[in-house]
């Protein structure tokens, strides 16, 4: 996969790895194929907190000499700046910008949810051990019906 990802793909890959990793501590192949996706993600968090900062210092208000206005730790921002600071946000949140290498898992549980299906797809479970996952699911919901010969 050489398609790049969100920052809040990558956010929410992270997350339910990480509970599913708490609920499953037992030494797995799906395990080692999160934990080594989720060791490319320190830098991306890295990354990422950096370029957040900056968007916070780009519109953050500032005093006469240009000075950046702290006030408790925190940046002090004008109700307008505040806006464009958000919407900046919410664009770099969304901004397909991260290249992520997948790593396929040989085995993938059949206790994943149809939401960590979605979430691990395409980098820790390969399309066609989805799209069989998906079929072997559809089959069990709604059996075919018997026909008399």
């Amino acid at each position: 996969m050489n398609d790049k990802l969100s920052y809040r793909r990558l956010l929410e890959f992270s997350q339910v790895a990480q509970s599913w990793l708490q609920r499953n501590p037992a030494k797995t192949k799906f395990q080692y194929a999160l934990n080594r996706v989720m060791a490319q993600l320190a830098k991306v968090e890295t990354e990422a907190q950096e370029a957040l900062g900056d968007i916070d210092v780009e519109h953050c208000s500032e005093d006469a000499q240009g000075n950046v206005i702290l006030e408790n730790n925190a940046y002090k921002f004008t109700k307008e700046k505040f806006k464009l600071r958000n919407k900046e946000r919410r664009e770099y949140f969304d901004l397909p910008q991260f290249e992520v290498v997948p790593y396929f898992a040989t085995k993938v549980p059949d206790t994943l949810t149809e939401y960590e299906l979605t979430v691990f797809a395409d980098l820790v479970i390969a399309p066609d051990v989805l799209r069989r996952i998906e079929v072997d699911r559809e089959l069990e919901e709604s059996p075919a019906e018997l026909v008399d010969v």
